[in-house]
Formats: structure tokens, C-alpha cells, sequence
């Protein structure tokens, strides 16, 4: 995996599935604290029936987090609580990447976009 702008959300957790992970310099990351959008009328029962499902997810990503990277579970709920993005540097500190290098793709090499 090479993150060459930003990877946010949902989409760190599928960046640390990787076993190579770099970032271009200038790469950040992004987390915040999961949220669900809501729209209609909804009673008790719904209701925890989606901060459930939030918190199943919630937990889920901090494990495959904490797993991927080495952090630990405290380190990964202040980067969700606090809204932050990393550059590079804090990246590889944290364990998200191995460490930061420009893009090249090798010849004949496919290109995914996610």
C-alpha cells in the first residue's frame, strides 16, 4: 500500500490490511470517531439497535488497528476522539507505515485506485 495523498475514515483500517505500507512525504491520515446518519423516526429499540452496531464497528477497527500497527487501544481512541490527521512522520511512528518514499510504479506493474 502507498498512500500518495489521504487516507481518512473507514479507509485506514483497509490502508494497515497491507504488509508494505509507505506514504509520499507530503501523505496524511485522517480518523475520527465513527458516526451514523439518521433519517426518519426511530424508537428505543432502534436506536440501540445502531449505537450497538457503532460500537461493534468501533471496536472492530481498533483491534485490526492495534493489531496492524502496534498501537495501543488508548494511542488509537484519542486519534478518533480528537478528529486528528497525521502526516507521514507521526505515520511511521505510530506504526501506520514502514516509512515515507515517492511514488513510482515499476513498469508492467497493474495500478489499483481505491
Amino acid at each position: 500500500m502507498h498512500n500518495v495523498g489521504i487516507v481518512s475514515s473507514a479507509a485506514n483500517v483497509v490502508f494497515v490490511a497491507g504488509d508494505t505500507r509507505l506514504a509520499s512525504p507530503d501523505a496524511s491520515f485522517n480518523f475520527h470517531a465513527p458516526t451514523v446518519t439518521l433519517d426518519g423516526d426511530f424508537d428505543v429499540t432502534a436506536l440501540r439497535q445502531n449505537a450497538d452496531d457503532l460500537e461493534t464497528g468501533e471496536q472492530r477497527t481498533r483491534l485490526v488497528l492495534a493489531k496492524r500497527t502496534g498501537m495501543g487501544g488508548s494511542r488509537i481512541d484519542a486519534l478518533k476522539r480528537d478528529s486528528e490527521t497525521l502526516d507521514a512522520g507521526q505515520a511511521a511512528e505510530l506504526g501506520l507505515i514502514s516509512t515515507t518514499a515517492a511514488f513510482q510504479v515499476p513498469e508492467g506493474v497493474p495500478i489499483v485506485t481505491v
